[in-house]
């Protein structure tokens, strides 16, 4: 299930882009889903609208609502259809409603921030698996990286990517589902070229890769596989507590057979010999085109 080569990914954007619909037929496309939902909403969500909303958390961007025993809302203050459909797409369809371009309703019956999570594995005595040391154990970690990845594949077919992400920025879902709530950390991108284009000033508060943070003047353009690094250096955060973008510098020294920062290296010493251990190494590569997501 997480055998995920991010080769046949990009073969499946390209030909999905190249193929894409026009302006008219994706219009049609998004009619037929509110339609879809509409029905969803009036047939399986009949949760009591008379309940007060419980507000769990918020962002600058939107907020977490609880609206009842077995269903949660985020709500956003601008439109952002295409990036609630990425949401939808990694809880489920069948689980989610959108009643319109700034609102996600779901079921579940759990719903936390990812540092109240990180918290309770902390807190809680973990069995099995490969020790992880204080952070999270082994298969939430697959869980993580699955998720997140592939809600960025569904923004990147809308010609979109995250280009840095903060632990504020998780939900965590059930314990074991993992989605990005923060819209202001996703950028357009250059179809042709797998690029991102900054001409605005935009946020680097977080996990960020060493092009993001290299960024001195506008406009600037970088590889989008700076979400590749952001990914593994949060879940790096998620297992140790430590910020590894906050070790690394332009005159950090590289180890030349695995292409990474040195500093890093003795912080994953928990996954040596672990497929998980390689996965996140290709992840973090200095240069963005030697970026991979494989786990194998």
């Amino acid at each position: 299930m997480y055998l995920l080569f991010q080769e046949e990914s990009v073969l499946l954007r390209q030909k999905s882009r190249t193929g894409k619909k026009n302006g008219n037929l994706k219009k049609i496309k998004n009619i037929l889903y509110f339609i879809c939902n509409l029905i969803k909403n009036i047939f399986l969500y009949d949760f009591n609208m008379n309940m007060t909303p419980e507000l769990i958390c918020s962002l600058s961007s939107c907020s977490l609502y609880k609206e009842d025993e077995n269903h949660y809302s985020l709500q956003y203050t601008t439109g952002c259809f295409d990036f609630l459909r990425s949401i939808a797409a990694v809880i489920g369809d069948e689980n989610c409603n959108l009643p319109n371009n700034r609102k996600i309703v779901f079921r579940a019956q759990k719903v936390q921030p990812l540092e109240f999570y990180l918290l309770e594995c902390e807190s809680m005595s973990e069995t099995g698996g490969v020790p992880m040391g204080r952070g999270m154990s082994y298969q939430p970690c697959l869980w993580f990286l699955y998720n997140l990845y592939n809600q960025n594949e569904y923004l990147m077919n809308e010609d979109m990517s995250i280009f840095c992400m903060r632990i504020k920025d998780i939900l965590v879902i059930n314990n074991s589902i993992f989605v990005f709530i923060n819209c202001k950390n996703v950028a357009n991108i250059d179809i042709h070229t797998d690029t991102i284009s900054f001409t605005t000033p935009f946020s680097r508060f977080g996990f960020c890769a060493p092009e993001i943070m290299a960024v001195s003047a506008l406009p600037a353009i970088v590889d989008s596989r700076c979400f590749l690094y952001s990914l593994a250096a949060l879940l790096v955060f998620c297992i140790t507590r430590v910020n590894i973008c906050e070790l690394t510098t332009e005159n950090t020294r590289i180890v030349e057979n695995l292409g990474v920062y040195s500093v890093i290296l003795p912080h994953l010493k928990t996954l040596v010999g672990t497929k998980l251990h390689w996965c996140i190494l290709r992840m973090l590569k200095v240069v963005p085109r030697k970026r991979r997501f494989l786990y194998l």
